[in-house]
């Protein structure tokens, strides 16, 4: 199904660049809002930590120490937030619209939001990352950027050129398109993660106004001021760097060159140079950001920097290695090959039935799988972070009971912490095994990818619910809300499916279509929503209190709880409600006979927009403790998402009536023609000219008779070449499909690949800012203000998660640049090199996570035999068996015979009247299905219920080889 969609989307000529980039510029909005959402509730410069001096506990220390920057930064933010809203609202009606009438609306509002997000994005930016954002130098900056961007804009706007090189082959507009959804994919990450970092300084920032430091300033400005000058230059870059390319990117006529070809450097126009330009001084700024902001000392800065030839050399390595195995395989298969080349026509004709018959389970697993994969990315990105930053906060000095660094929740409510903990680390360990086992498809079965979701979404309902609460009826009302979504939906179905008995009857096929589409669409915003719901229900706004103090105040507790109790009651439970139904609407979109019915009634899509109203109100709530100021981005929401839906209904009410005077016209031309005079004489004409052809056949009959052998021979030689065309173009129609299906599975293994990359580097370098533990706050006892906390009391545990984090961010951020040129990847060794090299990128993630996590060393062995246990028991002794290929039946048949022999399950391979035990014959089928191709599982072995049979279907199969094979031997 996703395949024919992409077939079928291409021959849309008319269709505009946003409906084809429509997922990708959702997941950008989401993004906008992910990073918009968190940072209303930990603002730049910090919160205060007491209230005294007129200040409030929990409210923004730049909104009294440089009130016009707290002003633009919390106004621009807050609009960047409610314009990503509405963008994502547009997505969907635009979407809708064409999918129920067949129109493209003009894309102009949807557009125009999308610039005035990026726009506010970039003013929050510099109003929170400087003291200075209205001087002239940074306003002339500001100016320059955006007059840049406008005039991206317009350029988009001009049709396209005529001179410009234009595809005509589907396929190379296909790969031009999926080339620019990868960088656009990159771009995006990058622009999240620079946004976070900027606006939360390494080293945090000053909590009082005290030994010549002003409140608000970030720490490091004391002992490190150019390195600290250095960081946010890089970031910076980094950042307008990325909001540069996703402008150039949304334009129509800028050609992708990623794609080598033979006059690209003649026909690539200046702008994509410059993309180019942007991607490598994007990457060198996240890079030099991290290595800078990570670390305080100078050589700490060159180790990290020398990692990027540590990885490159263990790439060099793993190249070498597979070569030398692929040129061993080649060699064999070479041989075999020219064994079996009198029956190799059998084997083509089977593989392709079995290809066709195979559609139907394949799209089904890859659905599966591709859903597994986004779910457990961004579940392993938000458990990373939260096990390394624990709800309740953590210590800041050394006391009696507890180190500086250690959880406060784990002093005051431990096993609340250990439900936490241990519900969060599975989490993130189901999902690094389902990530690392996605890889091998042939030993993956359904059953494992619903397990792990399945393990996924509990694990986060646990930690969720004991973590953001402190008592156990709140854990249960929050666990609650989960089953009044479910409620709701089975009822609301329910009672629609039975006023219109005959929904979903007519015109299946196309409605199935439809509803896949709105399925993916609803998924990525559910997975992402719980995502972005479930660091704000651990880390609240306001913070947590960090003592005990005479007012009854608990150490551990949410800030906001205590000032204004009904106002962090409004966000907790909108915010609880946002996840909760989130986690349902993942949990319906799982299986088909939930989803559709569900999709058809619309249920879904009255729980997403309630998931979209709470979530603004869960903003709105707890961005400030001002009721004024919520009042306000109330009205900022509504005004804006007016405009927008104004627009969009005279865009509609425009094309719609323009539609409907072109079929007027149309119809008009068809009845107007048969009533005309001219048409009867031109039928008189036409019986005249009739007559005049009749008498001329018999005229020159005799005279054809004589040439008759001449045409005969001629005949015979043009059949013969039409019969030779006809056999091209056979050729070329089963070729075409094989070279279309492996660029796309091509495609989606460098998506993978890519996804993986850019998530890991986006955890890995938030994380390296911004050290477990937190930093030291003063200057005492020997330590330095600004310089991570465990480094100090914890130093062989913060060295290990150092490295390990260190060690993945620059992994990942190499695996990056080797996907970006096309060239690399039709090497036959790089996707081998990247798929090991992510592998070993997510087990230092996972390292990290143990160290920095503080893990003690008995729970961290539990947690390595369960990742061990979990990856191992999924796939069995696949690993073990050798892969069958076209050539290698005979040989891969003795090996798996002998593997069978030594596992005591070969006795099991006995015909079916024969006395073979039930449960030795299911064993050894199992045991033999592993080691089969995924086309030969899901087409002929599945029907297949003994191991007998099995073997039979596959000696059927392979016969032509097997014979050869053994009249040889």
């Amino acid at each position: 199904m996703a395949n024919q969609q992409s077939l079928e989307e291409p021959k849309d000529e008319g269709r505009p660049l946003e409906y084809c980039l429509r997922k990708y510029l959702l997941l950008l909005a989401i993004m906008v809002a992910t990073v918009t959402y968190a940072a209303g509730f930990n603002p730049p410069g910090g919160v205060w930590q007491n209230t005294e001096a007129g200040h409030l506990a929990g409210d923004s220390i730049i909104r009294d120490t440089y009130y016009p920057r707290y002003l633009v930064f919390f106004y621009c933010n807050a609009a960047a937030f409610a314009l990503s809203i509405v963008v994502i609202i547009l997505i969907f009606i635009l979407a809708v619209v064409h999918d129920k009438r067949g129109l493209w609306i003009s894309m102009i509002p949807l557009r125009v939001a999308m610039v005035l997000d990026l726009l506010g994005l970039m003013m929050a930016y510099a109003a929170g990352t400087s003291r200075g954002v209205l001087k002239a130098r940074n306003a002339c900056v500001l100016v320059a950027i955006f007059v840049y961007m406008a005039v991206q804009v317009v350029l988009t706007l001009f049709p396209e050129k005529p001179e410009l090189p234009r595809c005509t082959d589907d396929g190379k507009k296909e790969a031009k398109e999926r080339r620019r959804k990868l960088l656009l994919l990159l771009a995006t990450f990058v622009m999240s993660i620079t946004y976070q970092a900027g606006l939360s300084a390494p080293g945090g920032y000053w909590d009082n106004s005290k030994e010549g430091h002003t409140a608000g300033d970030p720490v490091m400005r004391e002992h490190h001021s150019i390195r600290l000058k250095a960081f946010f230059a890089f970031n910076a870059i980094a950042f307008v760097m990325s909001l540069l390319i996703i402008m150039l990117l949304l334009d129509k006529q800028l050609v992708i060159p990623l794609l080598k070809g033979k006059n690209q450097n003649k026909t690539s126009p200046v702008r994509t140079f410059v993309l180019k330009a942007y991607i490598f001084i994007a990457l060198v700024g996240l890079a030099g950001a991290y290595a800078i902001g990570s670390s305080r000392e100078s050589d700490t800065t060159i180790y990290v920097g020398s990692l990027v030839f540590a990885v490159l050399a263990c790439i060099i390595v793993l190249k070498a290695i597979i070569s030398c195995q692929t040129d061993s395989n080649e060699r064999s298969n070479n041989v075999e090959a020219q064994t079996s080349t009198g029956n190799g026509g059998e084997e083509t004709k089977t593989s392709n039935v079995g290809a066709q018959k195979n559609t139907r389970n394949a799209e089904f697993m890859d659905q599966a799988q591709s859903l597994v994969v986004l779910l457990s990315t961004l579940v392993a990105t938000v458990t990373y972070q939260a096990g390394l930053v624990p709800p309740g906060g953590v210590w800041q000095d050394n006391w009696i009971g507890h180190e500086a660094g250690d959880s406060i929740l784990l002093s005051m409510q431990p096993e609340r912490y250990r439900v936490f903990f241990y519900c969060n680390s599975i989490a993130f360990a189901a999902s690094l095994v389902i990530i690392i086992l996605v890889q091998y498809k042939p030993i993956l079965k359904l059953r494992v990818l619903q397990f792990a979701m399945i393990l996924d979404l509990f694990g986060l309902i646990g930690a969720y619910s004991a973590g953001s609460c402190r008592d156990v009826t709140t854990s249960i009302y929050v666990i609650a809300l989960a089953g009044a979504v479910l409620i709701y939906v089975v009822i609301h179905v329910l009672f629609i499916t039975l006023e219109d008995e005959e929904m979903g009857k007519e015109g299946r096929e196309k409605d199935q279509k439809l509803e896949d589409k709105r399925r993916k669409r609803l998924l990525l915003f559910a997975v992402l929503c719980v995502t972005l719901t479930y660091q704000a229900g651990l880390t609240p706004p306001g913070g947590f209190r960090l003592m005990d103090d005479e007012f009854g105040h608990h150490a551990g507790d949410p800030v906001l709880f205590y000032n204004y109790p009904r106002r962090y009651n409004a966000f907790f439970y909108c915010n609880s409600m946002s996840f909760m139904s989130s986690i349902a609407l993942i949990i319906l979109l799982v299986n088909p006979k939930l989803y559709r019915p569900a999709i058809r009634s619309y249920a879904l899509s009255v729980c997403t927009a309630v998931g979209m109203f709470v979530l603004v109100c869960a903003y709105a709530a707890g961005s400030t403790q001002h009721l004024k100021t919520s009042i306000y981005i109330f009205g900022l929401v509504v005004l804006v998402f007016f405009v927008m839906i104004v627009l969009v209904i005279y865009s509609y009410w425009r094309k719609s009536s323009a539609t409907q005077n072109e079929d007027i016209t149309k119809q008009d031309t068809k009845t107007v023609k048969p009533t005309g005079t001219k048409s009867d004489v031109g039928m008189e004409d036409n019986i005249t000219a009739d007559v005049g052809i009749e008498d001329n056949i018999t005229a020159k009959s005799t005279e054809l008779g004589k040439s008759s052998e001449i045409e005969d021979k001629c005949e015979d030689k043009q059949n013969r070449s039409n019969n030779s065309i006809e056999r091209a173009k056979q050729e070329t129609a089963i070729e075409s499909p094989k070279k279309e299906d492996k660029s796309k599975k091509k495609h989606a293994t460098r998506k993978y690949l890519m996804l993986l990359g850019v998530l890991a580097a986006s955890v890995t370098y938030q994380a390296g800012l911004n050290p477990p533990g937190g930093v030291w706050q003063g200057n005492s006892n020997g330590h330095a203000a600004g310089n991570p906390v465990m480094h100090d009391n914890k130093r062989y545990r913060y060295l290990i998660f150092f490295y390990s984090n260190s060690t993945s961010f620059v992994a990942s951020i190499v695996v990056i640049i080797l996907l970006l040129p096309e060239k690399l990847l039709g090497e036959a060794w790089s996707l081998h090199v990247m798929n090991i090299t992510i592998v070993l990128d997510l087990l230092g993630l996972l390292l990290a996570y143990m160290a920095g996590s503080r893990m003690r060393l008995q729970s961290s062995g539990y947690f390595v035999v369960f990742v061990i246990d979990a990856a191992w028991g999924s796939t069995g002794s696949a690993f073990l068996y050798p892969q069958l290929t076209a050539t290698n039946y005979t040989s891969w048949a003795i090996r798996v015979q002998e593997m069978m022999e030594d596992q005591g399950v070969w006795e099991a391979d006995k015909p079916a009247g024969a006395n073979v035990d039930a449960r030795k014959d299911k064993k050894a089928r199992s045991h033999l299905l592993q080691a089969l191709p995924e086309d030969f599982l899901n087409t002929h072995a599945a029907k297949k219920t003994t191991v007998h049979q099995v073997w039979q279907c596959l000696k059927t199969r392979y016969v032509g080889v097997d014979w050869v094979k053994a009249a040889r031997l």
